[in-house]
């Protein structure tokens, strides 16, 4: 199994993208893309790179994680929406990519991280800075 952090920046990124938002329509997939490079330009990381691997970031990231294994094999298990994954990385590290989550720099399952954690929200969500909503994901604008 290869370590994330041998992966090139366009395997990692098309990696975090099937994982985070594989099962949203692409313009949500898109959506979470745009957040992962607004933090770069907010400096909340230096690199696209450092957004994916920074810890408690991205669930898949961690090895007990079910979608950590599953990203080895996804270009040959689910080559279609492995294959739509590395379009919208491929656009935006050409920056050619549309922000559609207007800014956004969080987002999350309302939902299911209620059902998760019974019914609560994790403290760093605030509902009131939410951009919009895509597929399942809410797209929150925490850092202006």
């Amino acid at each position: 199994m290869a370590d994330l952090h041998e992966m090139s920046d366009e395997v990692l990124l098309t990696a975090c993208l099937w994982a985070e938002a594989r099962g949203e329509p692409e313009d949500g997939q898109q959506a979470v893309c745009n957040v992962i490079f607004n933090r770069v330009k907010k400096r909340m990381a230096p690199s696209v790179r450092d957004v994916i691997l920074k810890p408690k970031q991205f669930s898949w990231t961690d090895p007990a994680d079910v979608n950590f294994k599953k990203v080895f094999t996804a270009k040959t298990a689910n080559p279609e929406s492995w294959a739509r994954a590395t379009k919208i990385a491929q656009m935006a590290l050409a920056n050619t990519l549309d922000d559609l989550s207007n800014n956004a720099d969080h987002y999350l399952n309302v939902e299911l991280t209620k059902r998760i954690r019974g019914g609560t929200l994790p403290s760093w969500v605030d509902l009131s800075k939410m951009t919009v909503v895509i597929g399942n994901h809410t797209f929150l604008n925490l850092r202006g």
